[in-house]
């Protein structure tokens, strides 16, 4: 089956013979159908030549990627209607890199196709036609086996749909785990901040507490060094006072001894 990339205007030639034969569509009351999973959509604009039906399924009518039936009625006065359908006539796919044409051109987007399906001959049903066609089976058989592309088709999106629910559950976990690891950084952060301001604050306690010490240790040296100068100038005061004493007894005892006099002097305290 051709995989055309999504947003391509594609042409369709559709051959549908009767019976085998190549018997001519032209004059009859038909409509043309595109349908994929989603919808059915209406070809208004589509040329029959002979047995061929030619169209253009315009970029504009595509709307999701996936496979593409193509639905053709007969409702011509005077014969009974039918329906037939191109099952699985092409795929719609998301990115060029999907297509199966490597030599496609960019303006060469042609589906031919060829269908065996009889229109409007008396008598026989589509499900006989169907058995003609080589098909075994009852008509339960025959409307599965016009059911299996659009089921296959919704059995795939729902698996895909259900991946896509899971990955999100793996996802949305993923990011509660995220968020609550972020959580606990932040809370660590906050705590590591705190102890930093903690540590800071004390650093500047025992700063100061040092900076009063060592004030307090000067002080203390000012106040050792006053007190010994102190204790050196009365010792000096008082020794000076004393060698004043002697020189002056000593002078007074010579001064005696010259006149011949001898004078006692008492030590007086003070």
């Amino acid at each position: 089956m051709r995989r055309i990339r999504i947003g391509n205007d594609i042409q369709v030639s559709w051959e549908v013979k009767t019976g085998g034969e190549s018997i001519s569509l032209e004059g009859r009351q038909l409509k043309l159908y595109v349908r994929s999973a989603y919808q059915k959509q209406e070809i208004k604009d589509f040329v029959v030549e002979d047995c061929t039906i030619s169209f253009t399924y315009l970029a504009s009518m595509q709307r999701s990627t996936g496979a593409r039936a193509i639905i053709l009625n007969d409702a011509t006065k005077g014969s009974p209607e039918k329906t037939i359908c191109a099952d699985q006539a092409f795929t719609l796919v998301a990115h060029s890199c999907e297509e199966n044409d490597d030599d496609v051109d960019f303006e060469d987007y042609l589906i031919s196709l060829q269908s065996n399906i009889l229109i409007g001959r008396p008598g026989m049903s589509a499900y006989d036609l169907w058995l003609q066609d080589g098909h075994t089976g009852t008509v339960e058989d025959y409307y599965a086996w016009l059911q299996k592309p659009a089921s296959d088709f919704v059995a795939s999106v729902s698996a895909a749909e259900q991946q896509r629910v899971e990955e999100e559950k793996e996802r949305v976990k993923a990011e509660v785990e995220r968020t609550k690891t972020e959580i606990e950084r932040e809370a660590n952060e906050l705590t590591r901040k705190n102890n930093e301001t903690e540590r800071k604050n004390t650093e500047a306690q025992r700063a100061k507490s040092e900076n009063n010490r060592e004030a307090a240790e000067r002080r203390r040296e000012a106040d050792v060094a006053k007190l010994k100068q102190d204790v050196e100038d009365k010792t000096s005061t008082a020794i000076a006072r004393c060698t004043k004493a002697a020189e002056r007894a000593e002078s007074l005892s010579v001064a005696v001894d010259g006149t011949d006099l001898v004078i006692t002097i008492n030590d007086v305290e003070g």
